[in-house]
């Protein structure tokens, strides 16, 4: 899981700790039973990003492979312009130097 997605889990929990404290402090039922609420749909919430975030890391990772191997098809076309001459076809002094 990605850090982003565990400081949201993080900032969550630790949101829930803070509420609890207050509603201890200053007992009321509509501020626990509002808490008992949100704290599921929190962990609901930060595991759909989770979920969201593997997915568009998915999609840019094939993304990323497929630009890596679009490259390196156009190597060997890169290397026979270098080391010959546009114009003639015949070999340029960098081959010559290797």
């Amino acid at each position: 899981m990605p850090i982003f997605n565990w400081i949201l889990l993080f900032i969550a929990f630790s949101g829930r700790t803070f509420f609890i404290t207050i509603s201890s402090t200053a007992p009321r039922i509509a501020t626990n039973a509002l808490v008992e609420a949100l704290t599921p749909a929190m962990l609901i919430v930060s595991l759909a990003a989770a979920f969201f975030t593997v997915r568009r890391q998915t999609a840019m990772m094939s993304q990323l492979a497929a630009t890596r191997d679009a490259a390196q098809s156009q190597m060997p076309k890169l290397e026979h312009l270098t080391n010959h001459d546009f114009l003639t076809g015949l070999k340029a002094r960098r081959a010559f130097a290797r």
